[in-house]
This record gives C-alpha cells, sequence and structure tokens, in this order.
C-alpha cells in the first residue's frame, strides 16, 4: 500500500524537512506533495526536498486565502483548491501512483507505526459531526446531509479521492462555494455521503492548544483505551498513529521527544 500525504506548507525550510523525516520514519514507501503558500512562505527552499526520495513540489503556487468567509476568487483560492491542484499534480504530471491520500499539515505528527493495516479497513475516514448550519448552494449536491470537522487526516482510497474531485469540479457551484474552511464541509460531506466502509481518522486533535509529552506517551504504549479528541469527545487510541497541534517549535519537548522515537 502507498499513501499519499496531500500537504499545504506555510512556515519555515526546517519545519518541512522535519514533517518529511517524521513521515517517513513512520510510513512504508510515502508519496509526499507540497503546496507552497506563496504569501506566507515566498523563503521556502525547494533544495532542501532534493534530499528525499518521492517528494514532489507542486508548480502551481495559488494565492490561497485563510479560511475567512466570502472569499474573493478574483484574488484568492479556498485551501480546497490548493488541495485538487496537489491531486492533479501527481497524477497528471508526475504520473505516481498510489492507494490512500490523507490531508495532512504541518502541526501533524506521527507518533507510532501501522496506518497501513488500520486504513485499509475502510474506503474513507472522517469525523461525524454534522454541519451546525445548512449552506443551500453546497447541501443540495449532498443528499444524505453536510458534516463540518477538521479537515486534517481525512482520508480516502484512490478511487473515492478521485471521484470526490472530479464530482468537485463537474459542478461549477460547488467548486465555486467560498464560504469558510469550504475543504472542512466539502471533502467531509463527499466522504459521509459515498463511502461504504468508513472509519474515523488516524489522527488525534487535541481539546487544547498543543498535545503534550504524556498524550503521545498513552498512544504510543497504548496504556489508556480511550482518549480526549476535539469535538468528539473520545477517541480509541488504537485507531491513533498522528497528533496534531504540535507546536511548529523545532524545539519543543513534544516534537522533540517524537523526533527521538
Amino acid at each position: 500500500m502507498r499513501i499519499l500525504f496531500n500537504c499545504i506548507v506555510s512556515r519555515n525550510n526546517e519545519l518541512v524537512e522535519d514533517m518529511i523525516t517524521n513521515i517517513q520514519k513512520f510510513v512504508k514507501d510515502p508519496l509526499i506533495v507540497f503546496h507552497v503558500h506563496p504569501i506566507k512562505f515566498p523563503s521556502f527552499d525547494k533544495s532542501v526536498i532534493n534530499r528525499y526520495k518521492n517528494v514532489f513540489v507542486n508548480s502551481e503556487q495559488l494565492n490561497l486565502d485563510d479560511h475567512n468567509a466570502n472569499i474573493n476568487l478574483n484574488t484568492h483560492r479556498p485551501f480546497i483548491h490548493a488541495f485538487l491542484s496537489n491531486f492533479k499534480y501527481i497524477t497528471n504530471n508526475c504520473k505516481e501512483e498510489f492507494d490512500y491520500h490523507i490531508i495532512f499539515y504541518e502541526k501533524m505528527m506521527f507518533c507510532r507505526h501501522g496506518i497501513e493495516e488500520y486504513i485499509k479497513n475502510y474506503d474513507g475516514c472522517f469525523y461525524y459531526c454534522r454541519a451546525v448550519e445548512c449552506i443551500p448552494n453546497v447541501a443540495k449536491y449532498f443528499q444524505k446531509g453536510l458534516l463540518k470537522n477538521l479537515s486534517e487526516g481525512l482520508t480516502s482510497n484512490f478511487e473515492i479521492t478521485k471521484k470526490m474531485f472530479d464530482y468537485y469540479c463537474s459542478n461549477e457551484e460547488l467548486y465555486n462555494y467560498n464560504g469558510w474552511a469550504g475543504e472542512e464541509v466539502i471533502v467531509s460531506s463527499f466522504l459521509f455521503n459515498n463511502c461504504n466502509t468508513p472509519g474515523m481518522p488516524p489522527v488525534i486533535v487535541q481539546p487544547k492548544c498543543c498535545a503534550t509529552i504524556s498524550d503521545a506517551v498513552e498512544i504510543i504504549e497504548q496504556t489508556k483505551y480511550e482518549i480526549d479528541a476535539l469535538s468528539i469527545g473520545k477517541r480509541k487510541t488504537s485507531e491513533i498513529f498522528i497528533i496534531h497541534r504540535v507546536d511548529s517549535d523545532l524545539e519543543n519537548p513534544l516534537r522533540v521527544f517524537i523526533r527521538s522515537l
């Protein structure tokens, strides 16, 4: 099995390198693609990734809007357009093949092996959280209803992923949706409406600002059956391989601890 990590990067080169080494340490033969935020990350150094196998930088750089409502599509693009662009770049330009797709960010870090064995049981992994409000021009495309939650860790097999992006591109109104955090609504809702064997994402999102070493130890050692998770309540530690909201400071104790595993 091969997993595509679909990433947006916006901070610094050292953090990008830390993300690559973390993924490659815990995942077998990963495929990684970066969309570089052109405004937030003008200092991106492409040579950083040249030392790594199967890591690509999307040649398209969209001017991304940071999750504001009513995005001006003449000047900015929602994050989901970057994920779509990354997918097209890998499949059309690079001709790379993969079995599963996961949305990944800089504050996510693997803390244990085995994600392949977990996600192969599901055609998609998403958080089952109903959208608080109805968005008519989006809801009509999803007959089973809308979901909305963080996009971090949303996972789907290749067939579902391709179907999702094809569906998104083929519906102009959906493609031009410029509301708050479109990827959180559209990706979650598509997986909910189309997956036959759904599971929970292989990532824990902590209810506090940043995760801690004790959180990581409980997941790694499986000392607890469940652990607190943002919006979800509780998550089984056996389902968790990635921690989200690891502080981006390279010397943050949790980041240093995970790096040492």
